[in-house]
């Protein structure tokens, strides 16, 4: 089992971050291997990199290795501490003596030093090795140590060449905009987004003043780039370029000022679209505040337990609340109490369905009950939390109309039924025929009884009914009205004296419709009738009679 140091993990997650695992043979460190050998007088020496299970060699003088197995190393003592180790007879060392490769090699002496970065943290080892016991003095062994430091700078230059490439990829691949600047201000390097923004080659803006390539003209922006010269913090600030003559680039810069290497790092967003699409939002909100805030009725949202967020002002003045008041509010505030249970069905359903309409009953701060027509929406927000917005309509006015009107229709057809007088209607477009209740009850025909244009004259004979056509066809073609007197057979035979009234609706010299009243006089005509016959009786019997009488 391998021996590992307390801060193991830490230095194994900086080997990673460092780029130093798997790394293999570098011939650049072979010339700090020989210089090990030559202080030392040792014929072996090792530079490795100790991974988790493995340690992994970079250069090796004496001997030819890839890679020895953890366990079996003796440097793995050395990266217990940041001194060096020195074991002058391995042979007789406890941590060495039943080593198998000090056994196989026949390896008597040891000394290594870690290899420790600028925070101690060690990355792997520098060890010489020897067939014969000995020992090195304390200068030796600082030159080791020389030696060590000068091998991490190696191995640490490596890493930054490795991610000098890698932040040239990435200069290269954003779509942000970098900028390196000298000093004074000219450009010292520039990526290719910052020049395709430009609409110039990345080489014709090099040595350019930045201010001038960005043209910019404010004076407070300009001493706010400038500031960043003598400050230590980080500077933002925001341009805005011209690219065409009617198109501006808006750029969201961030200035950092490197003091050791006496250059200016800038760091510019593009955010002229993002702009763009704010001022869109804002003006969207601000339409949709309007329309919630002027609109003719109810507009409100509430949460899914049905806490009002907020009404609109109309919604206020018609339920009598406040603005200040509306925070406390509740559905169950605002409904009768005995429909105080259907809340939570509504809430339940909407949040299944997303939506939600019908009608529902409000109460007002006075206890007045109001009629409202809804529509609600389930909707999120930009934290991801629903709420419903409601629309509703105020139909208590029009309810209370339909009411009385309902009531209003009532009177007239008991009016009507005492009367004995019924309404009609031909609508010449649509060809349809309405009848009232008591139409149909003078025609003998029960309330389900559909009137059409051929059933509604089988109730007179041929005679008749050749007049009544006569009349209706000429009422339609010259609008004239007509008002008559007829025999009327029931379904059950049984005859009744009516009158008919038609009455055309000429629109733009068309008749669009024909509507009247269809009036029971059974009665009164057979009493005029009858007194008609009796009188011409009399009439009869007068003229007849003889002279003596």
């Amino acid at each position: 089992m391998s021996i590992v140091p307390e801060n193991e993990a830490e230095r194994l997650n900086i080997l990673y971050s460092f780029g130093l695992i798997g790394l293999g043979k570098l011939p650049e460190l072979d010339i700090f291997a020989e210089l090990a050998c030559r202080i030392t007088n040792c014929p072996t020496s090792i530079i490795a990199i100790m991974e988790k299970d493995m340690q992994r060699i970079q250069s090796c003088i004496g001997l030819d290795l890839e890679t020895v197995e953890r366990k079996n190393t003796v440097c793995q003592y050395t990266l217990l501490s940041d001194d060096s180790l020195m074991i002058e007879d391995t042979f007789l060392d406890p941590r060495t003596s039943t080593n198998p490769l000090i056994i196989a090699g026949q390896i008597r002496f040891y000394a290594g030093v870690p290899l420790l970065d600028d925070r101690g943290i060690a990355l792997g080892t520098l060890c010489v090795i020897d067939y014969l016991p000995k020992t090195l003095n304390q200068h030796q062994l600082q030159e080791l140590k020389d030696l060590a430091k000068a091998v991490v700078t190696v191995l640490l230059a490596k890493r930054k060449l490795n991610q000098a490439g890698y932040f040239k990829d990435i200069l290269s691949v954003t779509q942000n905009m970098i900028c390196v600047l000298n000093e004074d201000f000219s450009i010292k390097e520039a990526n290719p987004a910052f020049a395709a923004l430009m609409q110039r080659p990345v080489k014709d803006l090099l040595g350019e003043s930045f201010l001038e390539v960005l043209q910019v003209r404010d004076s407070q922006v300009s001493t706010r780039i400038k500031s960043v010269r003598s400050s230590q913090q980080e500077v933002n600030v925001q341009t805005n370029t011209p690219i065409s003559e009617e198109e501006f680039a808006t750029i969201d810069w961030h200035l950092k000022h490197g003091q050791e290497n006496k250059e200016i790092f800038a760091f510019g967003r593009n955010i002229t679209k993002e702009n763009s699409e704010k001022v869109k939002l804002e003006i969207s909100e601000r339409r949709f505040r309007n329309f919630f805030e002027n609109g003719i009725g109810l507009m409100s949202m509430h949460d899914l337990q049905g806490n009002i967020l907020e009404v609109n002002e109309k919604g206020r003045q018609t339920l009598g609340y406040e603005l200040a008041e509306i925070p406390s509010l509740n559905l169950k505030d605002l409904v009768p109490k005995e429909n105080r249970h259907l809340v939570q069905l509504y809430l339940d359903r909407i949040l299944e369905n997303a939506e939600d309409s019908g009608m529902m009953i409000l109460k007002r701060k006075d206890g007045e009950w109001i009629y409202w027509l809804y529509n609600n929406m389930l909707e999120e927000d930009q934290n991801g939390k629903k709420y419903i917005v409601s629309s509703a309509l105020n139909l208590s006015d029009r309810i209370k109309l339909e009411k009385d009107l309902q009531h209003t229709k009532q009177i007239l057809e008991q009016t009507n039924i005492v009367a004995q007088v019924g309404g009609w209607e031909v609508d010449i477009a649509k060809n349809e025929i309405y009848w009232s209740d008591s139409t149909r009850y003078i025609h003998g025909v029960s309330d389900d009884f559909v009137p059409n244009m051929e059933n509604v004259f089988s109730f007179f004979e041929s005679d008749e009914r050749a007049y009544i056509e006569h009349k209706f066809s000429t009422a339609i073609a010259t609008g004239k009205s007509y008002d008559f007197e007829i025999l009327l057979r029931k379904p059950n035979s049984e005859q009744i004296w009516v009158r008919l009234k038609g009455i055309p609706e000429i629109i733009e010299g068309r008749c669009e419709r024909v509507f009247g009243i269809i009036q029971d006089i059974d009665q009164s005509k057979k009493l005029y009738l009858d007194l008609e016959l009796k009188e011409a009786m009399l009439q009869t019997f007068v003229k007849h009679v003889p002279a003596s009488v």
